[in-house]
């Protein structure tokens, strides 16, 4: 990176990059600008062994959850397809052989955020043309931004009851 980016004093810590010798180095060596951990100015040495150490802490953290991203990844899948199908159906379907997941591309199928508030309607309380009415709009759609997209027509059609301005704005190009 150009140091013009970040003005002359910064360091960028890149924990995909390097290995052990390189995290030894990092520990012990004052010039952090010869690291592959660090993107930092040329010449720049970290003299006091605290900072040092602060860098390294930082690093392996880093490296640790990276390492656990697959792991964290597959937990949060498995638990958003049981919280969108009956666990006695799924247990009973696992026992008899015919295990059957949810469809995660269909109407039905929420996201953890959505099986946390299950909401999807307007306030009938707040019109359009209210001040109050695009604040709670932009709520709502921010919500409705994690589900999939058979979940989104669905909603914005059914409940909100609008037309997808994406049609106005394809038919003007």
């Amino acid at each position: 990176m150009a140091s013009e980016e970040f003005g002359d004093d910064f360091m960028v810590l890149k924990p995909h990059e390097g290995g052990s010798y390189d995290l030894v180095k990092l520990l012990f060596s004052r010039k952090t600008d010869e690291n592959s951990f660090t993107d930092c100015p040329t010449g720049t040495h970290v003299n006091e062994f605290r900072r040092r150490r602060l860098i390294f802490i930082s690093v392996v953290a880093q490296k640790m959850l990276l390492s656990m991203t697959k792991p964290m990844a597959w937990i949060g899948v498995v638990f958003e397809m049981w919280l969108n199908c009956s666990l006695s159906v799924l247990l009973l379907n696992l026992l008899k052989g015919k295990l059957v997941l949810p469809d995660s591309t269909s109407v039905t199928f929420r996201s953890t955020i959505g099986n946390i508030d299950k909401r999807v309607d307007l306030d009938k309380n707040i019109l359009y043309g209210e001040s109050r009415y695009y604040g709670a709009l932009s709520i709502m759609a921010s919500k409705l931004s994690y589900e999939n997209e058979a979940f989104i027509n669905n909603t914005v059609t059914n409940e909100w009851k609008v037309i997808f301005s994406i049609i106005y704005l394809l038919s003007i190009k």
